[in-house]
Parts: structure tokens; C-alpha cells; sequence
């Protein structure tokens, strides 16, 4: 890779507009700016079957395309100032970096981003999370009987935790089946972090959230759509962002604020001006929902308002650190059995995929979203801590590194949805349905099958457009 300087590695690669990776948030202004009288006025049969699809994620861009191909008259309002929503591929280091969706989670032709990618002559490399090293707290390397023993003890309590919470007459969270599955057991420092390491490995990193607040009833009702196997997107998912959008109308820098819908058609209100069609897409993240950063009128059914405050938004960052040459393990992963659980538990070797030496630390839950208030510097000297704790003291600083920082991003306020006590698989449906035939719904967590991927956004995306179409 191209070396950068080592007098501020991480800010040196982040760049001035990237709302997700600065230290100094920007915020971005979302007052409404209503547009001119003579706007408001007009009758929707003017606007005809035109549509305003709000957010251009993969979901946005999906019901769009649809929509645009059948003929209707389509405009996305992206409140970034690029397209790809939680899809956001860098190339500052010369080479692709997924700041956001990394994986296709489904290698075979039932996923239909598996067939775009296939169809478009993307390349992908197969992940294999069985290839995995783990350390332990003081860096020691687990033998691979160990390391299975582990895995198996895990395996154990987890089927214990699901069938115990099974027989309970209420929701109780995973972790609640968790304690009750060991609790008979005498447990050392070292088989706590072992438990913890899987714990997170296995869920919480999926997830996005602790086992704490995971629904032990509920948080794996979702499917897999073409297979279990992910792979990799080698030159980021951002070809694809850009190969179905290339002949979309998408307005950046376009911040929706209220959208109001009826008879009339909709309004929408932006700080831009004032968009009015016959019906609207709305694919915009939970975490903004949840906000209530978009007033509707009327209020969204009462339904619909507890679907999203019931629904979780998880947190899932990357690190990536850029290295002049590898001194990791020849390993696909790499694991680290913290004193506390989730702290730096993960590492990506990309080397195998980008063909340089890059390490990515994955960080989720409850440590994922407090990363967010280290400075730089310190999430830099933190990752170096435990880097230098498992392979010396010897191995050189990185040259570049990569931060993010979802839930402090202003247009997603989290990485993806999940379900937590107190939620059902049902609240991704009331999310789904439409509004008064006036509003679709588009976006991972309407899709109760498939939620928190690419994937289930694409459907969505493309759900929406079809029930638009049924009405036209």
C-alpha cells in the first residue's frame, strides 16, 4: 500500500466530509425549507404517478430502479452527499475499504445480491469463519483442542439457554438463558472469558447487541436466503451501489424533515424545497425512525409508532489499520479473549482478499457503540495494546488506519436492526405495511426474513416498488 505518514496516522486517513469516521461530528441542519406557495398548491394530478423514494440505500435505489422501468416518474432525496446509505465503499488508500456492508451473506442464486454481483463480473472471495486462531487475555495462543473444547462448552450452554427460555411463560433475554444454562457450574477467570469470547463471536457480533437485551424467544427468527456461506466483495460493495443507480434521479445533500400524505398524494419537505408526487418510498434507517428525525402527517398508526420503538438498532464499527507488511497470523480471523467481553475480540486478515497488509478489528454492542467516544488516538493506541499483547511489543505502528462510528452517524444512528425483549418477529411486518396507500416502507428492518443485510434491503426495496405498481 501507499505509505502515509505516521505523524497522525488515523486522521491523516479520514476524510473532511465523512460524518461517520470524524472525531468532530458534523450536524447537519434538517429544518424543513417549505418551497413556494404555488408548489404547495398544485393538485397531485399534476404530479401524475410520480414517486419521491426518500434515502438512497440499497433498498431506495432497488424500489427505484423498479419503479423507473415500469415507466413512472421517479426522484430519490439522499440527505448524504453520496448514495449507498450504510453501503459506503473508501478508496483513499488506492484500493477498496467498506466502511459499511462488507459481505454477502448467502453465496448462492437465491440471494439476489449474490446474482447481481455475478451478472455485473464482481469478484468475491468465500470467508471461512472456521479459520480462526484465538488468543487468550495475557496472549497466549489456545491450542486447537483447547480452542475446540471451548467451542463445544459454548455450544452446550446455548442450546441449554434457548430450550430453557423456551419453557418460560414470558420473553427472558439470551443472557438470562445463558446464566441459568452455567449456573451450576464452577467457573474460573478463563472459562468466563472463553464463554464470553463465543458469546460474542457467535451472536453479538451478528447482532449488533449485547445477549443482555436480545430476545431469547426471538432474535434469530430470521432465515438464510441462499445459504450460509458469506463471501467478500474484493472491490466493495460500492460497484454495485453505483452500477444500479447510474440512471436513477438522485438529489444529494437533500435532508427530508416531515412528509405529509393523504388524498392529495404526498408532500415532502426538505431543505431544499418541497417534493410532491403521488406516492413515496420511505428507506430510511430505523435508528432515524426511532429519532423521529422525519415528522409525518398525519401520525403514523399507533401500530406502526410501537413497531419502531420496539425494534433495536445494534452497533457494529470497523478498525481497519494499514500495516507496511504483515507480522499477523495466516489466518482468515483472529480472536482475543479480553478481560471484558467484545473489547477488540475480532480481527480480519485482508490480506488474502485486497492483497495488502491490512487487519480489520470488528467491535459490536454495548463496546462497539463506547468505542465511539475514544478519541482517535486512543482507539488506535487501545487496538495497539492488544495487537502488541498477542504478537510483541517489537511489531510496528500502522501507517493508516480507518475508523467508524455508526450510531453517531446523523442519517443511520446505528449499524442495523435487531429484535430485543419486548419485540416480536412481527414488528419488522407492522414496519412493512404501507400507509394509507400513500407510504411504502423499504429498508432491512422491514423484512422480517431477512434482516440486517444487503439482501433483505434489495427485497424490500423491490416489495415496495411492487405494491406501488399494484396501484397504478
Amino acid at each position: 500500500m501507499a505509505h502515509q505518514s505516521l505523524a497522525n496516522p488515523v486522521e491523516t486517513a479520514i476524510p473532511a466530509n465523512s460524518g461517520a469516521l470524524r472525531v468532530s461530528r458534523r450536524r447537519f441542519a434538517a429544518a424543513a425549507a417549505f418551497g413556494a406557495p404555488a408548489l404547495l398548491r398544485q393538485p397531485v394530478g399534476a404530479a401524475g404517478e410520480r414517486v419521491v423514494v426518500i434515502g438512497a440505500g440499497i433498498a431506495g435505489i432497488a424500489a427505484a430502479v423498479d419503479l423507473q422501468t415500469a415507466g413512472l416518474d421517479v426522484v430519490v432525496l439522499e440527505a448524504r452527499n453520496r448514495s449507498g446509505g450504510r453501503i459506503w465503499t473508501d478508496h483513499r488508500w488506492g484500493f477498496p475499504i467498506d466502511l459499511g456492508a462488507s459481505w454477502i451473506h448467502g453465496s448462492a442464486p437465491a440471494n439476489p445480491i449474490w446474482r447481481l454481483c455475478r451478472d455485473l463480473g464482481l469478484r468475491t472471495v468465500r470467508t471461512d469463519w472456521d479459520d480462526l486462531v484465538v488468543y487468550d487475555v495475557d496472549g497466549r495462543l489456545l491450542s486447537p483442542s483447547q480452542s475446540s473444547t471451548d467451542a463445544a462448552r459454548y455450544r452446550s450452554a446455548y442450546r441449554k439457554a434457548r430450550r430453557w427460555g423456551n419453557r418460560q411463560l414470558v420473553d427472558t433475554s439470551l443472557q438470562d438463558g445463558i446464566d441459568f444454562a452455567v449456573r451450576t457450574r464452577t467457573f474460573s477467570p478463563y472459562d468466563q472469558r472463553a464463554l464470553d469470547f463465543r458469546l460474542n463471536f457467535e451472536v453479538e457480533q451478528d447482532y449488533g447487541e449485547d445477549a443482555a437485551s436480545l430476545s431469547n424467544w426471538w432474535y434469530d427468527q430470521d432465515s438464510w436466503l441462499g445459504g450460509r456461506q458469506d463471501s467478500y466483495l474484493v472491490d466493495g460493495y460500492g460497484q454495485l451501489v453505483e452500477n444500479l443507480a447510474k440512471n436513477l434521479d438522485i438529489r444529494l445533500s437533500t435532508v427530508v424533515s416531515s412528509v405529509a400524505y393523504g388524498a392529495f398524494g404526498v408532500r415532502v419537505s426538505t431543505n431544499r424545497g418541497v417534493q410532491q408526487a403521488a406516492y413515496a418510498v420511505v428507506s430510511v434507517p430505523l435508528g432515524v425512525l426511532k429519532a423521529n428525525r422525519i415528522t409525518f402527517s398525519p401520525a403514523l398508526t399507533r401500530a406502526k409508532r410501537g413497531a419502531i420503538a420496539r425494534l433495536g438498532v445494534g452497533t457494529l464499527n470497523k478498525l481497519y489499520l494499514g500495516f507496511g507488511e504483515r507480522f499477523w497470523d495466516d489466518r482468515e480471523a483472529i480472536g482475543f479473549q479480553s478481560a471484558s467481553r467484545g473489547e477488540w475480540s475480532l480481527w480480519m486478515d485482508l490480506e488474502h482478499i485486497l492483497g495488502e497488509p491490512i487487519l480489520m478489528a470488528l467491535n459490536a454492542a454495548t463496546f462497539g457503540k463506547a468505542l465511539e467516544s475514544y478519541s482517535n488516538q486512543d482507539t488506535l493506541d487501545a487496538a495497539m495494546t492488544v495487537l502488541r499483547t498477542i504478537y510483541g511489543r517489537s511489531i510496528p505502528d500502522p501507517q493508516a488506519a480507518q475508523i467508524t462510528r455508526w450510531s453517531q452517524d446523523d442519517y443511520s444512528l446505528g449499524s442495523y436492526s435487531h429484535i430485543p425483549l419486548g419485540a416480536t418477529g412481527r414488528d419488522y411486518r407492522i414496519l412493512s405495511t404501507p400507509s394509507a396507500d400513500r407510504l411504502f416502507w423499504a429498508g432491512e428492518a422491514t423484512n422480517r426474513k431477512y434482516p440486517q443485510t444487503v439482501a433483505g434491503a434489495y427485497l424490500s426495496g423491490q416489495r415496495a416498488a411492487q405494491q406501488i405498481l399494484e396501484l397504478v
